[in-house]
């Protein structure tokens, strides 16, 4: 197309182009920090949490209030049913003792009207009124007992009182008269043996407390499995809560870093144009054709770049649907447009062929082989090399590994420190570099949830290496990905 020139001149220049092949989807640094992004079609659980958290904070309170509630009732449930098993086991014990305590009498008792029976005598008579007393104490101590009717059956119980009844109406006013029928009263005590033997071993009653006591335990086990689980909600809705904090952290971070590599990108070139605009243009002559020609380039570096740029902050308006391209593709292009010396690709098939987002990926190249080649101006045997690898971690997902590395003069650890901080440059405003181009890059890497390392020694030049997650879009594409690149 033809553009006309204050004078009426004209230069013919082909408008900036850059294909349509550019990625949309999954991937941008927003997408990458905000979970409440979902596809349409997705049904997986990541989508389900996805939209889960698309919700307010308040869904944390919603879940959080409850499923504490519920936890710390089932630990006081819990709590509770112990010591209702200890007090069972104490109410059994005082059951025991108690009827421990009837038997002896009873046997003293019975001994007692045996040898009163045999010898006729009555110097037993004052002895058997003691036991009767100490058997009606105990007796009574056992009835006033509120769990009893609980752990025995009722006739049991009515068994005790009739035996109270035999003593209170009986035995003691027989023992009362001048002389004591003693053999009338061991056929009682003989009569009622059977039964009080039955009552006070508790024989009858052993199945029914083991049986309660069982009851109990599965109670409190059924607690006890509550209890871990609503524990484990809880300890899900914290991590997720965690997760949500971090991960809103992180867009806030992107945002930033964003904005830095959009003023490093665009701003800059841009004051650089007004700068000239000022100073080179002039009503009163024509302006320089080559420095025409440059500002045009300029400027069409400037539109393809904010093109770039914006497919990356609102991936979702983008016309096309191709999210990712084949990372031999993009080191490909990058050999093609860049200057002297073109990078060499050595990499895998299987990491060359890994479909990765293009727009991150061709801008972190870019600048990462331009500031290569800047460093190895003039060098006779200058050497870009473009590795590629994929890296198998356990209990992690697959790290994509790209490291690019030059023969250049290299750089002191001062000059590292430096070289990663925003508005820092060895190479001045020659170039036409603000010095923000690498923390840039590692800013773009962090927005991946991947990591940036710089190596570099002097004479020996500089290996930039950056990896990150292949996550589960990315995976599914490759699988289904037929060629490498497009």
């Amino acid at each position: 197309m033809a553009r006309s020139l204050s004078s009426g001149r004209s230069i013919n220049y082909p408008m900036p182009s850059i294909r349509e092949t550019i990625p949309n989807g999954f991937g941008s640094s927003l997408e990458y920090a905000v979970l409440s992004n979902m596809n349409a079609n997705d049904s997986s659980i990541v989508g389900f949490i996805r939209a889960l958290a698309a919700q307010k904070t308040y869904m944390l309170v919603i879940l959080f209030a409850p499923l504490l509630l519920m936890g710390v009732w089932s630990a006081l449930q819990n709590f509770s049913e112990r010591n209702r098993s200890y007090a069972l086991i104490a109410e059994i014990n005082e059951i025991q003792w108690r009827s421990s305590k009837i038997r002896e009498d009873i046997i003293g008792i019975s001994g007692l009207l045996a040898l009163a029976s045999a010898t006729q005598s009555d110097q037993y008579k004052e002895q058997i009124e003691q036991q009767s007393s100490f058997l009606a104490v105990n007796i009574d101590a056992l009835l006033s007992q509120p769990f009893l009717s609980s752990l025995i059956k009722a006739e049991e119980v009515d068994y005790l009182k009739a035996l109270t009844i035999l003593f209170d109406d009986v035995i003691i006013p027989e023992l009362n008269k001048s002389a004591p029928d003693y053999d009338f009263l061991q056929k009682k005590i003989q009569h009622y043996q059977p039964e009080i033997w039955r009552i006070t071993t508790l024989a009858s009653t052993a199945s029914y407390v083991r049986t309660r006591t069982a009851e109990l335990a599965k109670e409190s086990n059924f607690l006890n499995f509550t209890y871990a689980l609503f524990i484990a909600i809880l300890a899900v809705v914290v991590w997720w809560a965690v997760l949500l904090y971090r991960s809103r952290a992180q867009y806030n971070d992107q945002v930033r870093q964003f904005s830095l590599l959009f003023s490093h990108m665009t701003v800059t070139r841009i004051n650089g144009l007004n700068l000239w605009a000022h100073e080179c243009i002039s009503p009163d002559e024509y302006p320089d054709p080559h420095l025409l020609d440059k500002a045009r380039k300029r400027l069409e570096y400037l539109t393809v770049m904010t093109q770039w740029l914006s497919r990356i902050a609102y991936p979702n308006f983008d016309a096309g649907n191709t999210s990712y391209v084949s990372l031999a593709s993009i080191v490909s292009d990058q050999a093609i447009r860049s200057g002297y010396p073109r990078p060499e690709f050595q990499a895998d098939q299987s990491a060359a062929q890994t479909l990765v987002s293009e727009a991150h990926y061709h801008l972190i190249l870019q600048e990462l082989i331009s500031n290569a080649q800047d460093a190895l101006n003039g060098k006779a045997d200058a050497r870009i090399i473009v590795h590629a690898s994929i890296k198998r971690e356990w209990f992690a997902a697959k790290r994509l590994r790209v490291v690019v590395e030059d023969n250049g003069p290299g750089m002191s650890k001062e000059q590292i420190a430096k070289a990663v901080t925003p508005f820092y440059s060895t190479k001045g405003e020659t170039f036409g570099h603000s010095g923000l181009g690498l923390y840039g890059c590692i800013g773009m890497v962090r927005t991946m949830r991947g990591k940036f390392t710089v190596t570099s020694e002097p004479g020996r030049g500089t290996r930039m290496e950056f990896s990150c997650p292949l996550n589960f879009y990315t995976t599914k594409e490759n699988e289904n990905a037929g060629s490498p690149g497009r």
